[in-house]
């Protein structure tokens, strides 16, 4: 290498090139420190995967797969939930044999071929070097499994199936466009982030993808909801659902003023999702009103939207990101007190936020507010409270 280094200063920058462009077409893999089980695209289930698995069915039916040893068809009974795919050996059997979980999975579908005696459609699922091609006669059926593997799999025909409108957002690591699906023109907004960026950014990358896995897990009227996940060799474009009424806190600076009815409709519209994701283990850490998106613009409901989940984690997980993180004002003081690499605290820190986020909409003040932001980072640490007596004393005894 130093021979190189010295010698040969191109080839060494074609070299870093082609490391690089390594990297970037990895994204998704499985790392190498990473458990060995991890990198398995079938695995054997856990007796807690099998839990209400007949209530989580999505889609089930006959498949075939060539065997890669004898070089045959293999015909088995496969189980699609909104967490794996499992099969068993027919629809008869008790047993599963194997499931598929959806991490980092890339999903194509690759039309249909002869196998045996009639035409089948053909499925692609890919983990690292793992791959296995499933082949359905019935089209129905594999429309059902499609639709489904799509949402919850990485895919790689954005160009295909998409027509950017216009760009209507942009950050240090991304962009985010006003898109138009081809197929019925119906539209979306698209997350578009480099790949180069991620990668050099501190924990970049295992952020986008543990937002990825939380929000594919999720499905509720009051959280963003993700429909695909799209990469290319630069980027990596999250298809979300396209919300036009902007951020809380911009309704809230332009209406100084709510009634204690629009208060309890804000607060029941943000505390419902929230106790869905807590329902399932999940807590974001960054609740605040621009991570709060209206639905739609100028609309008495207040139907508001919980964003924004990079910075969210999955309780049981016991890989954590992020161990002191949020935003200062809104953020649970024991986050902010946390030392190193140990969680000590549990969802009721979203608690917390939406009772900061709650006075501020009661009263228009900010529980921890002061002049410098270190000072607004000491209060809310110490849990200094600045209590306006005079804003709460205009209140009903239900507001109270």
């Amino acid at each position: 290498m130093n021979q190189l280094t010295t010698q040969n200063p191109q080839a060494l920058e074609l070299l870093k090139g082609s490391f690089q462009l390594i990297q970037l077409e990895r994204f998704f893999d499985v790392g190498y420190y990473e458990p060995r089980s991890a990198k398995k695209l079938w695995i054997s289930p856990k007796a807690s995967h099998l839990v209400n698995l007949e209530e989580n069915i999505l889609a089930e039916g006959t498949m075939w797969k060539k065997g890669r040893k004898l070089n045959r068809w293999i015909v088995r009974y496969y189980i699609l939930t909104p967490e794996f795919l499992a099969y068993k050996e027919t629809k008869q059997a008790k047993n599963i044999k194997k499931i598929l979980l959806f991490d980092r999975v890339k999903f194509e579908c690759f039309g249909s071929q002869d196998v045996g005696d009639s035409r089948k459609h053909g499925l692609c699922l890919q983990k690292n070097k793992s791959i296995t091609k499933l082949y359905c006669e019935d089209f129905v059926l594999y429309e059902k499994f499609r639709k489904e593997l799509q949402s919850r799999c990485i895919l790689n025909t954005f160009q295909e199936d998409y027509i950017i409108e216009k760009l209507i957002g942009s950050g240090a690591f991304g962009k985010v466009y006003l898109i138009k699906r081809k197929k019925d023109d119906q539209k979306f907004a698209a997350k578009m982030f480099f790949k180069d960026s991620l990668l050099k950014q501190n924990k970049g990358r295992e952020s986008l993808l543990n937002e990825v896995k939380i929000l594919q897990n999720l499905n509720h009227k009051g959280i963003m909801k993700l429909y695909e996940v799209h990469e290319s060799m630069l980027s990596v474009f999250l298809i979300m659902e396209l919300l036009e009424g902007g951020e809380l806190s911009e309704t809230l600076q332009e209406k100084r003023f709510f009634s204690e009815n629009d208060c309890a409709t804000m607060l029941k519209n943000i505390i419902e999702p929230l106790a869905y994701m807590h329902s399932r283990g999940i807590m974001h850490r960054d609740i605040k009103p621009e991570n709060l998106i209206l639905r739609k613009s100028a609309e008495k409901e207040f139907d508001i939207v919980i964003a924004d989940f990079g910075l969210a984690h999955q309780k049981d997980n016991p890989k954590v990101i992020h161990y002191r993180c949020g935003t200062p004002g809104y953020c649970a003081p024991e986050i902010l007190n946390s030392q190193g690499e140990k969680m000590e605290y549990d969802l009721k820190c979203d608690v917390f936020s939406v009772g900061c986020l709650f006075y501020y909409i009661m009263t228009g003040q900010h529980p921890f507010a002061a002049k410098y932001q270190r000072d607004v980072y000491k209060k809310n640490r110490e849990c200094t409270f600045n209590a306006d007596e005079s804003k709460i004393s205009m209140m009903s005894d239900s507001g109270k």
